[in-house]
């Protein structure tokens, strides 16, 4: 005859959970690495389409570190809209889901919110946000006003 305390199962069942854990945490930090993209790609793109109007600031008498200043501000301001709306539904999204789950299963969470983590996204933001905006608004403030003028 054999009988079994549980201890093995209740092993089992931590290691599978182990292993979806890292699994999601795998899948958001590569959600992570291509939001840091597509920011730092749609930071440049705006900087480009915006050439004719900056080289108008520089022909107004604007200086390049002035230019630099103006471009890196927009950028964080729209940032700063954009990660707080985010901020905001992820948390509603997180406290639904987390009624769903404790609806779902007979392993009630608690909900608590991590503010660590929100200050981790915060400054991943921030930071793609910089790297975006700064290496444009660079190149913007070097080109000459000639060109950037008779662009289109």
């Amino acid at each position: 005859m054999f009988s079994d305390t549980g201890d093995k199962w209740f092993d089992v069942f931590i290691a599978s959970t182990d292993a979806a854990t890292n699994m999601l945490l795998t899948v958001t930090a590569a959600v992570i690495v291509v939001a840091g993209l597509a920011t730092v790609n749609a930071t440049a793109t705006a900087v480009v389409e915006r050439r004719r109007q900056l080289g108008l600031l520089r022909s107004l008498g604007a200086t390049p570190a002035q230019i630099r200043r103006l471009v890196v501000i927009e950028v964080l301001a729209a940032g700063a809209v954009g990660t707080s709306l985010g901020l905001l539904v992820g948390a509603v999204l997180h406290r639904g889901m987390v009624r769903a789950v404790n609806n779902a299963t007979p392993f009630p969470e608690d909900y608590s919110f991590s503010w660590p983590t929100v200050g981790q996204a915060v400054a991943s933001a921030m930071v793609a946000l910089l790297i975006g905006a700064t290496i444009p608004a660079w190149q913007a403030s070097r080109s000459r006003i000639a060109d950037a003028l008779a662009y289109e």
